[in-house]
């Protein structure tokens, strides 16, 4: 279960190390598993998923209803061991809550739990560590329950398979992908693979495979090779999302030219058969820079427009395997070439430099990417700043060269962004939606030619007009107007945190306009001046002009050097109208930052325990149960 794909990374790497132990594995989304007919026979379950709020990944939610419906004591469950390990981020509400239940969850439908709950948290930097532990605990316990044990025909073919890998990594790029797309390999499509995932779909639908001879009678010459014609699959990102094109139809700049900051309002078309809500988010799948990919692809010496295959024994993360691909497909729409590099990145030049000057400096960033939680240094500051990426290290250690199957191996994945959607369809039309992207390019300390950018942040800062979008669809559970709308609103954002409660103020608007009846609304957002960057401030004043918004204030953070207000502090200087609406049935919706999300909470215990005169661990109650009523509505994709 995941929104991102990093679980399905991770289901993925415990499916091959089940296949170097000799066991037979599938890996299938939660959802797909649902669907799936009860197995009489013992099996063990490995569960992988991630957590939204306190709802289940879009691809779990079947799987829920499935455990929800199912009695305690069903023979479907009878039968099956099982694994949990749990993938969130404290900065979300609810950490962790869906993979802690579905541990809990199958125990007291009768399934038997191998190992306690595992989980690691990626705000932390040592959650990849916490994982490889958990493997190093829940291994030995299938291994010893299942009685394996080493052979000479399990060893055999461990290295028959690591010599299949390494006569594509022992080699130029170009010998290697002409050995990958070998007349044997082509001539026997890959079968079909057992996962019925959109990416897997994707894979056993890309060969297209076309026999021709050579002219001069029935069949052709004798002796005659056949021709085999390929196309590749094309793929527009890495982690399996069904995605649609959406065409943008204006972009322009929010913010003055004397700010630091860029603000990207993209107004883009849906095509037919999608729609969307206020609140929802829209899932850009990003490209890689034109420029970089051409660059990385010389140092691979790989031909952008060159095609190979990735054999299924190869431990590769970013692309499908048994299946043609195109190499400027791979570099510009699944690896992630901007960020920061992996330390396995590191290690393999290691072994590849031939240079000892640049080999002690890839060891020095080496010990820092393996070590993030390891003493400050100006390098540690120059990295954690987006100081290093893979095209940066391959051309100031050009000594230790790659080529395309090895930089596959250590790749990381080009992930999809969500933002919230900033418009509604009452205002817009259900085919046309707006996006508001900020940017923050950022000077890295100690390396002045480089300034960092987020990949789809710098992505869709450079789209314009007429262009193409990959996109995906969200509904965003939890993050919608409530289903009675004469209760008062509580709208609170800063930055680009107010692009839903644009798309909720015209929904209220446009509500309003035929006659529809509205609750009282607030809204408090935090800007950082006003001549800068108050983004929509037209549209928030003829809000507040024709009643849509009934309450407005505004927190400037920036303008005045002698005096820094944040939204918090507003919602304390307004307790009384806070708590009235509050009182009244009202809702709370909140979109930023995390410490900007959590300085708000904070700031709403405040006013409830000062106006309701609550001690603080009874205000703090009060607090979670608006949350669990759904009354309190974080959003994390602003």
């Amino acid at each position: 279960g995941s929104n991102f794909g990093a679980n399905k990374e991770l289901a993925e790497q415990f499916a091959e190390r089940s296949h170097f132990h000799g066991y037979a594995s599938t890996v299938v989304t939660l959802n797909e598993l649902a669907g799936q007919p009860p197995r009489p026979q013992p099996w063990l379950l490995v569960v992988m998923t991630s957590t939204y709020t306190s709802n289940p990944p879009s691809n779990a939610t079947a799987f829920k209803a499935l455990l929800e419906r199912t009695p305690p004591g069903s023979p479907a469950w009878a039968q099956c061991k099982y694994l949990v390990w749990g993938l969130g981020n404290t900065q979300w509400n609810a950490f962790l809550a869906f993979p802690r239940y579905v541990h809990k969850k199958l125990s007291e439908l009768g399934a038997e739990p191998l190992a306690e709950f595992g989980y690691g948290d990626v705000g932390s930097p040592v959650w990849e560590r916490r994982h490889a532990d958990w493997n190093d605990e829940v291994w030995p316990v299938l291994l010893a329950l299942s009685g394996a044990r080493p052979t000479q025909a399990a060893a055999a073919r461990d290295a028959g398979e690591k010599a299949a890998t390494g006569a594509l990594t022992g080699s130029d790029s170009v010998s290697a992908m002409q050995r990958s797309l070998s007349a044997e390999q082509l001539i026997r499509p890959p079968s079909r693979p057992s996962s019925p995932s959109s990416i897997m779909r994707l894979m056993s639908s890309g060969l297209r495979r076309r026999d021709a001879t050579s002219p001069g009678g029935a069949g052709g010459l004798s002796g005659t090779a056949p021709r085999v014609f390929v196309a590749p699959v094309i793929l527009t990102n890495a982690v399996g999302m069904a995605t649609v094109e959406a065409r943008v139809l204006s972009s322009r700049e929010l913010q003055a030219a004397g700010s630091a900051r860029r603000t990207r309002h993209l107004e883009i078309s849906l095509p037919p058969g999608t729609s969307y809500r206020a609140g929802d988010h829209i899932g850009i799948c990003p490209k890689n820079d034109d420029e970089r990919v051409e660059r990385l692809a010389r140092h691979l010496g790989a031909a952008l427009d060159s095609l190979f295959m990735v054999p299924k024994t190869m431990n590769v993360r970013v692309v499908p395997k048994g299946v043609v691909l195109q190499v400027r497909n791979v570099l510009t729409n699944l690896a992630d070439i901007s960020g920061r590099p992996p330390a396995a990145l590191l290690d393999l030049l290691l072994e590849k430099t031939t240079e000892q000057a640049e080999w002690s400096k890839l060891a020095a960033i080496r010990d820092v990417l393996a070590m993030p939680d390891g003493p400050d240094s100006a390098l540690r500051e120059a990295i954690d700043a987006g100081g290093y990426d893979v095209l940066r290290l391959l051309e100031e250690f050009p000594s230790g060269r790659l080529n395309i199957f090895e930089f596959l191996q250590v790749a990381q994945p080009l992930r999809p962004r969500y933002y919230s959607a900033s418009s509604s369809p009452r205002s817009h039309g259900p085919q046309v939606a707006d996006l508001t992207v900020g940017l923050a390019p950022a000077r890295v300390p100690g390396l002045p030619d480089r300034e960092f950018r987020g990949a789809a942040s710098g992505y869709l800062h450079a789209v314009r007009d007429g262009d193409r979008l990959n996109i995906f669809h969200d509904s965003a559970d939890g993050f919608h107007l409530q289903d009675d709308l004469t209760k008062p609103m509580i709208f609170v954002s800063a930055g680009t945190g107010f692009a839903p409660m644009r798309a909720f103020l015209q929904e209220r608007a446009a509500i309003k306009g035929s006659g529809g009846t509205v609750g009282e609304a607030a809204l408090f957002n935090g800007i950082r001046s006003r001549q800068l960057d108050y983004i929509y401030r037209d549209e928030v004043e003829r809000f507040t002009a024709d009643g849509t918004l009934d309450h407005l204030h505004i927190a400037v953070s920036r303008e005045d050097p002698g005096r820094r207000e944040h939204v918090p502090d507003l919602i304390r200087r307004q307790a009384a109208l806070t708590w009235r609406l509050l009182a009244a049935g009202g809702y709370i919706y909140v979109c930023g930052s995390q410490p900007m999300r959590a300085a708000v909470r904070a700031a709403l215990a405040d006013v409830i325990a000062s106006q309701a005169s609550l001690p603080g661990e009874q205000a703090e109650a009060y607090l979670s149960e608006l949350e669990t009523t759904g009354r309190y509505r974080p959003d994390l994709w602003g």
